[in-house]
C-alpha cells in the first residue's frame, strides 16, 4: 500500500516591500539664460515640481536644499535660489553646455534638468543697446552698469552687475547721489615701505596713500569721485608747501559737497564762500592770508573769477571781468588772517581782523557799495557765466561728448533756479540720468583719469596698499592727489595720453601686481594650476581683472596670445597669468570707461 505524501497547510511568501512612488518631476524646469555676455552668463530656472506642487498621496515633496550647476558636466557653482551667474574662466564666442540639479539637505539628489546650449557673446556690448531711446525708466544691460559704475566710480564689482542688470536706470542714480558714505572694513591695511601703518601728517606718500585707502574702499565710490572732483575745481598744492594738516581739513571740507545722503541742499555758493573765508589749505596756496588793506594780495581773487566761478570769458567771447574788478574783489577779500603757528591751539584755523579789512566802498562787476566777502562771492556767483560756467564742468567730468545747447540751457536753469539756489544735486541728478552718458556703449569714449585707472585696477584685483610704488605710479601718469601741475588743476580728456603716459599706466598695473603677488607681508605669487588649459587661464585672467570691457580685436589677440604662450614650468604658466592681467587693464582697452 502506497501512502500519499500529505501537505501542511501553505506559509504565505514574504511579503515584498511595495516600491515608494517616484518623485514627481524632481528635475529643475524651464532652464534658460537670462543674459550672456562676453564676461558671463546668467542662468535661471524653475524649482522641481516636487517643491512647487502638493504631491500626490503617497508620494514625498523634494525640499530643495542647494542647486549644483553643471558646465560641460563639471560643477561651476552652487546657489540656494533658482539662479546663478557663471562668471569663471569663459572664453568669448565658446559654447557651453549648462545643467542644473536640486540636492535635499540629506544629500539626495533630484534629476538633471535638460541641457542648455549657450554661446558666450564675443562683446560685453548688447546688440541693439542705444542711447537714443535710453530714458530714466531703461532697464540696464551690462554695458550700462559698467558705463556708470566707471563714469560715477571706479568700475563695478560683479556684485554691482549682479545687483543692477535689468534695474531702472533712475535706480542707480539715487543710489549713487543719495547713499550714506561707508567703507569696507580692511582686509589688508595699508602699510609703509617699513610695514607700518600710514600716517598722512608724516610723509607726503602716506598722504596719498590715505586717500587711495578712502578711495579703494568707499562702497559708495560716487563720493569719493565728487570728492576728488572738487581737489581739481578748488586745487591745491602740496608742492607748494600747504602742510599736510590743512589739506586733510581741506578734503574733508571738500566731501561735504559731494555727499548728498547728509547734506542734500549742498549749494555751491557756501562752498565758494568756505573757501573764501574759512579753509586754510587755500588760503595758504593762494595768498589770502596775505591780502590785507596795506598790502592787497590779487592771487586769490583772480582765480576765484576766472578758474572757481565765472571763467575769462562768456560763451561770446567776450572778457567776464575786468583788472579793476580783480582789484575791487580783492578788496572785499581781506581781512582774513590764517594762523600757522604749528604748537598754537588755533592751529590752520582763518579767522577774521578788522584791522586789516578794508571796508570802503567798492565796485565790483557793475555794482557799488561797502561790500564784504560774503556779499562779493554772492555779486560774483550772480554773474550770467556762473552757470554756464559749472554746468560745463561737471557735464566734462562724466560725458564724453560737449554738451549740446539746449541741454545746457535746460541744466543751467535747473541750477540756478531760485527754489534750487545753485544746489549741486539736482544738477548732478540731470547730468548722470542724461541719455548722452550711455553713448558709445559698445566702445567707451572717455579717458579714464589716472587716479581712476589707478584706484579701478586696486578695487578689481583686491590690491593692498604699501610704500611709495602706486604715489610714484600716479606721479609718472601726471595725477599725484594734492600736487596739481598748477592752479586751473589737472587739464584731463587726451591730454592724459601721451607717449611717457601710456608706458607709466601700463606700469600702474604691474607695480599693483607686484605688491599683490608678494610684495606684501604675507601675499604669495599667484597660484598655479599645471593642468590648466589656455583657455582657462584666459578666463582665470580674465576673472581676476573684474572682466573689463576688452575689444573683439582684442580679445582675439589675448586669446592667441593665451594658445601660444609657453606653458611647461609653474613660472611660465604664472608669467601667462600676469601677462593677460596687464594686458587686459593695462592695454588701451582698458584706458576708456
Amino acid at each position: 500500500m502506497v501512502l500519499e505524501a500529505t501537505r501542511g497547510p501553505r506559509k504565505p511568501a514574504p511579503r515584498r516591500p511595495r516600491p515608494r512612488p517616484p518623485l514627481a518631476a524632481d528635475a529643475p524646469a524651464a532652464l534658460r539664460a537670462r543674459l550672456v555676455t562676453a564676461s558671463f552668463v546668467a542662468l535661471e530656472w524653475e524649482p522641481p515640481r516636487a517643491a512647487r506642487v502638493r504631491p500626490r498621496p503617497g508620494h514625498r515633496r523634494f525640499h530643495v536644499h542647494v542647486y549644483r550647476i553643471f558646465r560641460d558636466g563639471k560643477v561651476v557653482g552652487h546657489s540656494a535660489h533658482p539662479r546663478f551667474t557663471d562668471r569663471r574662466g569663459l572664453i568669448p564666442g565658446a559654447r557651453h553646455r549648462y545643467a542644473v540639479r536640486a540636492y535635499q539637505r540629506t544629500g539626495r539628489a533630484g534629476s538633471r534638468s535638460r541641457l542648455l546650449l549657450v554661446e558666450v557673446a564675443t562683446s560685453s556690448c548688447v546688440a541693439g543697446s542705444s542711447r537714443a531711446s535710453i530714458t530714466q525708466a531703461t532697464r540696464m544691460t551690462q554695458e550700462m552698469v559698467d558705463r556708470l559704475f566707471w563714469r560715477a566710480g571706479f568700475g563695478p564689482s560683479p556684485a554691482d552687475r549682479e545687483d543692477w542688470i535689468g534695474r531702472p536706470v533712475s535706480g542707480l542714480v539715487e543710489w549713487l547721489l543719495g547713499t550714506p558714505q561707508s567703507y569696507t572694513s580692511h582686509a589688508l591695511a595699508p602699510l609703509t615701505d617699513a610695514n607700518g601703518l600710514i600716517d598722512p601728517l608724516v610723509t607726503n606718500t602716506e598722504l596719498v596713500l590715505e586717500w587711495l585707502d578712502r578711495m579703494q574702499r568707499a562702497e559708495n565710490p560716487f563720493f569719493e569721485r565728487m570728492n576728488f572732483f572738487w581737489h581739481r575745481h578748488w586745487a591745491v598744492s602740496r608742492l607748494d608747501g600747504v602742510p599736510a594738516a590743512f589739506l586733510l581739513a581741506y578734503r574733508d571740507r571738500l566731501q561735504r559737497y559731494g555727499d548728498f545722503a547728509t547734506n542734500p541742499t549742498a549749494s555751491f555758493g557756501p562752498l565758494a564762500l568756505e573757501m573764501t573765508t574759512e579753509d586754510a589749505a587755500m588760503s595758504y596756496f593762494l595768498n589770502g592770508y596775505e591780502n590785507n588793506k596795506v598790502h592787497p594780495n590779487e592771487n586769490y581773487a583772480r582765480e576765484f573769477m576766472e578758474l572757481f566761478c565765472i571763467g575769462a570769458t562768456n560763451a561770446a567771447g567776450a572778457a567776464n571781468y575786468s583788472q579793476t574788478d580783480v582789484e575791487q574783489l580783492a578788496r572785499a577779500f581781506t581781512g582774513w588772517s590764517l594762523n600757522n603757528t604749528v604748537t598754537s591751539p588755533a592751529y590752520g584755523q582763518v579767522s577774521f581782523r578788522p584791522s586789516v579789512y578794508d571796508g570802503g566802498v567798492k565796485t565790483i562787476l557793475g555794482q557799488t557799495g561797502a561790500f564784504d566777502a560774503a556779499q562779493a562771492v554772492q555779486i560774483v556767483l550772480a554773474q550770467p557765466s556762473h552757470g554756464p560756467h559749472i554746468v560745463n564742468k561737471l557735464w566734462s567730468e562724466f560725458i564724453a561728448t560737449p554738451i549740446p545747447p539746449a541741454t545746457l540751457a535746460e541744466l543751467v536753469t535747473v541750477y540756478t533756479a531760485p527754489a534750487n539756489g545753485l544746489a549741486l544735486l539736482p544738477l548732478l541728478r540731470g547730468i548722470l540720468s542724461h541719455p548722452l552718458i550711455f553713448e558709445s556703449l559698445c566702445e567707451p569714449n572717455l579717458v579714464k583719469p589716472p587716479i581712476v585707472h589707478m584706484v579701478g585696477i586696486l578695487r578689481a584685483m583686491g590690491v593692498p596698499l604699501k610704500g611709495a610704488s602706486l604715489p610714484t605710479a600716479l606721479n609718472n601718469m601726471q595725477q599725484l592727489p594734492y600736487s596739481p601741475p598748477n592752479v586751473s588743476g589737472w587739464e584731463g580728456g587726451l591730454s592724459w595720453l601721451n607717449s611717457g603716459t601710456a608706458d607709466a599706466r601700463f606700469n600702474a598695473v604691474v607695480r599693483a601686481q607686484s605688491i599683490l603677488y608678494g610684495g606684501y607681508p604675507g601675499t604669495a605669487p599667484v597660484k598655479d594650476l599645471p593642468k590648466e588649459t589656455w583657455e582657462q587661464a584666459y578666463g582665470r585672467a580674465y576673472e581676476s581683472v573684474g572682466a573689463p570691457w576688452l575689444s573683439t580685436q582684442t580679445q582675439a589677440l589675448l586669446l592667441a596670445y593665451a594658445r601660444a604662450a609657453p606653458a611647461s614650468t609653474p613660472s611660465l604658466r604664472r608669467q601667462r597669468i600676469y601677462s593677460l592681467q596687464a594686458s587686459m587693464l593695462g592695454g588701451p582697452d582698458g584706458q576708456v570707461m
